[in-house]
């Protein structure tokens, strides 16, 4: 079986769930946007200010939606203009959306 696909395991009556990294974080950061390559992504209850997490590969920046600062990380600097231009267009869906994960429910696809 490929490490990526969802493996079950049946014991007695129970099933066992196990799943990998990718999985998961799909499970509790949707994305909810590519814009140039770079997945936006945002966690269920994360911590704040509201932001959202933008990645690329091993580069990651969390972008605060109020002020659109970088809060932590960094991407290449081409695409972190890319994505900022962006979010400035897209505040107030990426602000919707942080409401909805906070409250438990699916963010939209912007």
């Amino acid at each position: 079986m490929q490490a990526e696909k969802l493996l079950r395991i049946a014991i007695a009556h129970d099933i066992v769930v196990l799943e990998t990294a990718a999985a998961t974080e799909a499970r509790f950061m949707p994305t909810i946007a590519i814009v140039d390559g770079v997945r936006i992504m945002m966690f269920y209850n994360d911590h704040n200010p509201p932001h959202f997490h933008a990645r690329l590969g091993g580069d990651e920046a969390l972008v605060a939606i109020g002020n659109l600062s970088v809060v932590r990380g960094s991407l290449p600097q081409a695409k972190l203009s890319h994505i900022l231009a962006w979010a400035r267009d897209h505040r107030d869906a990426l602000a919707l959306n942080w409401i909805r994960c906070q409250n438990n429910e699916e963010p939209q696809g912007i």
